[in-house]
């Protein structure tokens, strides 16, 4: 045992009982009568059922806070020795400062008579005192995890998540303050108004955009308009010219044949004609 608890920081004590709970062995710094006579029940209770039981929080001669573990050595069905170990409470403290989870979050642990056994604040001032009401009634419902409302010891309103162990009977429990709780629920209409500011801006830029497209896919479609009615224009020009080359081509072709006649040759109406075709062409 001596090699033990040099390798155990956190063993205050280690004691032995034989099953008449006299103490027959002691090594550490409290005194098995001490912790025997504040916590004597989970001693008792190893001793009855033959298992290894968690006592409740206790304080030490030194002024320290400790929990005694209680485990039974059992010989031929009957338990002949508990062997009873004190451990800090301190590192449970440390290790509910250092959770990562936000400062504002209130953790306790608690014993099975409702008596805090570690806090992330204030342990110090809390260890040892009694959980909240609130707190109290949630251990004690038929629940053995969910959530209430409710205020810490310091008078804080939280909402709050707990579990209880089946086995122990400890309990933890994780406050969050309401005003921290309940932050995305206040944000929520400015998140809303935000939100459906930016959709509006955004349908107006997009409904310009589509006006936009649309006005210049008309203009598209009025150039290619006219672009077809000018080709269209131009063909039946084209058409409209031939044929009437081809008329010219007749009647200057005829006006030769008529001006070889002698008595016609130097006609002023043939010579007008002529002009007139010339032109034209």
């Amino acid at each position: 045992m001596s090699r033990a608890i040099t390798h155990e920081p956190f063993w205050r004590s280690a004691n032995v009982f034989d099953a008449d709970e006299k103490l027959i062995f002691k090594l550490g710094g409290w005194g098995g009568k001490q912790i025997t006579a504040v916590e004597p029940e989970s001693l008792r209770r190893a001793i009855q059922t033959g298992k290894v039981t968690l006592g409740s929080v206790a304080r030490g001669p030194l002024g320290n806070w400790g929990v005694p573990i209680r485990a039974p050595v059992i010989r031929d069905g009957k338990v002949v020795y508990v062997l009873s170990v004190v451990l800090q409470t301190s590192p449970l403290d440390a290790l509910l400062a250092n959770w990562p989870v936000p400062k504002e979050w209130i953790a306790t642990i608690a014993d099975a008579n409702g008596v805090i056994v570690a806090r992330s604040r204030d342990p110090d001032k809390w260890v040892g005192k009694s959980l909240s009401v609130d707190a109290l009634k949630a251990n004690d419902g038929d629940k053995k995890n969910g959530r209430y409302w409710g205020e810490t010891l310091e008078g804080v309103k939280v909402i709050s998540a707990f579990q209880v162990s089946p086995i122990t009977g400890w309990s933890i429990h994780i406050g969050v303050p309401r005003k921290i709780y309940r932050q995305p629920v206040v944000r929520l209409p400015w998140f809303l108004g935000i939100g459906a500011f930016v959709s509006i801006v955004l349908a107006a830029f997009f409904l310009w955009l589509l006006v936009k497209e649309i006005k210049r896919r008309k203009h598209e479609i009025q150039l290619l308009d006219q672009k077809y009615r000018l080709e269209a224009l131009g063909e039946l020009t084209g058409r409209v010219a031939h044929d009437f080359n081809n008329l010219l081509f007749v009647i200057t072709g005829n006006l030769e044949l008529i001006e070889n006649l002698p008595s016609l040759k130097h006609s002023p109406r043939l010579d007008a004609i002529r002009k007139a075709a010339e032109h034209h062409k």
